[in-house]
């Protein structure tokens, strides 16, 4: 059947907030140096995940170091440690995005012309606050990428109807969830195309799991 000549945001990846969570833990308080701990560390890591997915969460957490040939520079440990311990709207506080719900999700996420981040959080909690400050952190990396919010509650956990109702109307298994949607022309006949033009361009090609953190999305899942 030919495909229709448009173009169309969808998933592409989804990301846990209690992976979150440990992974920007992981990296407060280390100036990445090759030591042996890091290596082993690493290298799990990449068994687990396409190495250039890895690359690019690491580049940004990485120290400001790591990022001499840019203008962007990671905001420092205290800076971290404050945005994972505080409520996620806090954090959000003077950030460009934009909240979401069910009536302009469609709108402003899956009509985008841009690549698109959505945060579907609870106002409290570690899992929460951990995975905005990773959300926070990739969006003042990759600023080309649009940030959209999606309050879950205002609680640290998710009342459980809304949990069933946003697991079975958007592609997320779990709460929190930072989800990335890609613009893609499905008149080309192009299967993979990148459109985060350098920024996070591989995580559309992810194809394996971190218990069930990470998920690729399913064509016959889209819409």
């Amino acid at each position: 059947m030919k495909k229709p000549t448009k173009k169309s945001t969808i998933p592409a990846l989804v990301l846990g907030g209690f992976l979150a969570y440990a992974t920007i833990g992981d990296k407060v308080n280390s100036e990445y140096q090759n030591t042996t701990q890091q290596n082993a560390q690493v290298e799990t890591a990449k068994t687990d995940y396409k190495a250039s997915a890895l690359e690019n969460l690491t580049n940004a957490l990485a120290p400001a170091k790591a990022h001499a040939g840019t203008n962007y520079q990671r905001p420092d440990d205290a800076t971290l440690k404050e945005w994972m311990n505080q409520p996620v709207e806090e954090t959000l506080a003077g950030t460009n995005y934009t909240k979401v719900n069910d009536h302009n999700y469609q709108r402003e996420v899956k009509q985008s012309d841009q690549p698109v981040m959505v945060l579907f959080y609870n106002a409290q909690g570690e899992a929460s606050a951990g995975l905005t400050a990773l959300t926070k952190t990739l969006h003042e990396k990759f600023p080309e990428i649009k940030l959209c919010a999606y309050k879950l509650s205002d609680r640290n956990t998710t009342p459980r109807n809304v949990y069933n109702h946003v697991t079975s109307e958007y592609p997320v298994e779990k709460t929190p969830s930072l989800l990335f949607y890609e613009e893609k022309d499905f008149g080309s006949g192009t299967e993979k195309g990148h459109a985060f033009n350098g920024g996070i361009k591989n995580f559309d090609l992810l194809t394996d799991t971190i218990e069930s953190f990470y998920e690729p999305i399913k064509r016959n899942m889209l819409d």
